[in-house]
């Protein structure tokens, strides 16, 4: 999992300053159901191999990446400030 933009990043365990234009990008080796939760709250879920979106804003957010209903992935958490 990483946030950023060409100008800012960071990987998981960070603390970046948001931006408008940076997107959080996670890549698996397969279709799983990714979830994101941005302060504790699920705010996005798709089913994908390849994620990359913007972020509504600050927060701390981390992902749950389940295969085939089982979590597989729990991911800590990146601070966007």
């Amino acid at each position: 999992m990483r946030y950023g933009s060409p100008q800012n990043g960071g990987i998981i365990g960070d603390e970046v300053v948001y931006d408008k234009n940076a997107q959080l990008d996670i890549r698996l080796p397969q279709t799983a159901t990714v979830r994101i939760f941005r302060d504790g709250k699920q705010i996005i879920e798709k089913n994908t191999a390849s994620f990359a979106q913007s972020l509504p804003g600050k927060g701390i957010y981390r992902a749950e990446i389940y295969k085939d209903g089982t979590l597989w992935i729990l991911t800590s958490p990146i601070y966007i400030n």
